[in-house]
């Protein structure tokens, strides 16, 4: 059974970056919804998710927050698992952005730092795309093995 008062610390220590995107995913599903492309927020995968209907195939995740822009959050084909799977790999993304959410609760606000650094550490910078960028941090492995495998989300 999972520990309710360390789930509420962690809550409590990702509260800077859930504000953000908060307030960030409150901007771009009103935008969705005025502009009629449709918009969702829903309690689920361990944050407040924002869908909006902007398709641009992707999420970020800001401490105990969730912004998806476009397709289904279910099911997706994650660029990061991609480079390691023989580009052939679905993931849960709503799993995996829910890893993310622990990563924060583990490491607050350090968490960006972190993965941007596990990424450089990992080769990322002769990386010429973003995503090839990202798929080279242990944050981002973790977090696909977490949707695929249901293995540890903490790297």
């Amino acid at each position: 059974m999972k520990n309710i008062a360390k789930d509420i610390a962690g809550k409590a220590w990702a509260a800077p970056m859930t504000a953000i995107g908060i307030v960030a995913g409150t901007i771009l599903s009103g935008t969705s919804w005025i502009t009629r492309h449709g918009a969702r927020i829903a309690i689920e995968n361990n944050a407040i998710t924002f869908t909006t209907g902007f398709n641009l195939n992707g999420s970020i995740t800001f401490g105990n927050s969730i912004i998806h822009a476009g397709g289904d959050i279910r099911k997706w084909n994650s660029k990061s698992a991609m480079l390691r799977y023989n580009r052939a790999a679905y993931v849960n993304l709503g799993k995996h952005e829910e890893a993310h959410t622990y990563q924060y609760q583990r490491y607050g606000i350090f968490t960006i730092p972190l993965l941007v650094s596990s990424a450089i550490a990992n080769g990322g910078l002769k990386a010429s795309r973003f995503f090839e960028f990202m798929a080279k941090s242990d944050f981002e492995n973790v977090a696909d093995d977490y949707a695929q495998f249901g293995w540890s989300p903490i790297p």
